[in-house]
């Protein structure tokens, strides 16, 4: 049975690039030219690996991916998402990552590139060199909370609150609850961790978690800036 892969891209070039490969590999295909009808297609139509450009109109790539990804939290077979985007840096990736995307493609790429990563993902799931991602980030849920919140001030001061917080279980919980509201899902884990294992542990494990959410989150916030609807 073949294999049905969704482009979301909205290059026509890039499309047909892409499906190029996947006719090579055997597979069917349909396109999209916004997140939004990405969005739409995925959620009613049954695929198994979308290629997803993080720059489209509208509703952005990450965002997108993103939601497809909590809506099949609790569905073991959810498509694969791959990240493609022509503005790499290690930020964007950490993002792609924490939202739980499978991999991440780099434009512009060779063709031997995309036919290897589409064959690690058809294989194993996903194509990161640094294991199985796990969704550690709820980003529509952080970016409803940074519109009411000076997150670039919060980012600022929260490495000390904490260091502050960790000898004080009221205000431990209270930067937990924060972490919560952000939607930093390992961040609330590690600080759950913290507080639940007593005085010997150590506060340095939450402080590197804190450390790579704000990196996450002001990449998030750098991307989504001019979507619509990315909140919605």
């Amino acid at each position: 049975m073949a294999v049905r892969f969704l482009i979301a891209d909205d290059y026509s070039a890039h499309q047909k690039l892409m499906a190029n490969i996947i006719q090579f590999l055997g597979g069917e295909m349909r396109y999209a030219a916004t997140g939004h009808e990405a969005l739409h297609l995925a959620q009613s139509e049954e695929f198994e690996i979308v290629l997803m450009d993080l720059q489209m109109p509208g509703l952005g790539g990450v965002a997108a991916a993103d939601r497809l990804i909590h809506g099949w939290s609790e569905h073991p077979h959810r498509p694969r998402i791959i990240a493609v985007t022509a503005e790499y840096t290690p930020e964007r990736r950490a993002l792609c990552h924490a939202v739980g995307m499978d991999g991440f493609i780099a434009k512009p790429y060779e063709a031997a590139t995309l036919k290897s990563t589409l064959q690690q993902v058809i294989m194993f799931g996903h194509c990161w060199t640094d294991g199985v991602p796990a969704r550690t980030l709820d980003m529509k849920r952080f970016l409803k909370a940074a519109t009411v919140r000076d997150f670039a001030a919060w980012a600022n001061a929260a490495p000390e609150a904490l260091r502050e917080a960790a000898s004080d279980a009221n205000g431990l919980a209270e930067f937990q609850q924060q972490a919560h509201t952000l939607g930093f899902l390992s961040l609330e884990q590690s600080l759950q961790a913290f507080a639940t294992s007593g005085a010997e542990a150590s506060i340095e494990g939450a402080i590197s978690e804190l450390r790579v959410a704000i990196i996450v989150g002001q990449e998030a916030l750098s991307m989504t800036r001019g979507e619509s609807l990315a909140v919605a």
